[in-house]
């Protein structure tokens, strides 16, 4: 999955709203826009999370195992940014 059709998708769910809202949510820091936009669309953080990778075609996790020791997979920096886990294979 390329981060250009996240970006698509999360953008079409941006042109459903006013365009001042969508602005504020694209001008936001990164750990506020899901709050922002979970909030514009009266869903909570876990159902936009949901529908965003629905639309994107990325599966997510509810059960899910960590790699020991992620930070040997994955850079501290990435994880915070991104608020990522490297995971076990399920």
């Amino acid at each position: 999955m390329s981060t250009s059709s996240i970006a698509d998708t999360v953008l079409a769910f941006l042109g459903n709203l006013e365009p001042e809202r969508a602005t504020i949510i694209q001008n936001a820091p990164r750990h506020e826009k899901v709050g922002l936009l979970s909030e514009s669309l009266g869903l909570s953080e876990q159902e936009t999370l949901e529908q965003v990778a629905e639309s994107s075609n990325i599966q997510t996790f509810i059960d899910f195992k960590t790699v020991k020791e992620a930070t040997t997979v994955l850079p501290v920096k990435l994880i915070h940014e991104y608020q990522c886990l490297p995971v076990e294979p399920p």
